[in-house]
């Protein structure tokens, strides 16, 4: 997983601040949307703020939101990656934000390892 304590969220650096995930409800809510957007806006400058007064990343990254965007490099072996998609793959009642997380494992998995395709689709049985 990308550590924010060693990842500058800065406006001023190459990525532009920090990234971030807007929800399809917010995003399909053009009202919702202007304040997701505006809110992320003042949290970055709050952020920005904080990193002029000399306050460490690792502290002023606390004004971030949830919904700020990491990198994530995982290990796992296929009876708990199995596992894992049974419990949150689309459909299994989990949060959107994982189920499309746990079907993008899948896709890249399968993409991979074909071989793997029916244990996947034997999971979504159980």
């Amino acid at each position: 997983m990308q550590r924010q304590r060693y990842v500058s969220d800065a406006s001023d650096k190459k990525k532009g601040g920090f990234q971030f995930v807007i929800p399809p409800k917010v995003q399909e809510n053009r009202d919702a949307l202007n304040v997701y957007l505006q809110t992320m806006e003042r949290l970055q400058e709050a952020y920005d703020a904080l990193r002029d007064l000399k306050i460490p990343g690792e502290d002023a990254r606390f004004v971030l939101p949830n919904a700020a965007a990491t990198n994530l490099t995982m290990t796992v072996n296929l009876r708990a990656l199995l596992d894992f998609y049974a419990k949150r793959r689309k459909g299994s009642g989990a949060q959107w934000e994982i189920a499309n997380f746990a079907e993008e494992i899948r896709r890249i998995v399968v993409e991979q390892e074909p071989w793997l395709a029916p244990y996947f689709e034997e999971s979504k049985k159980k």
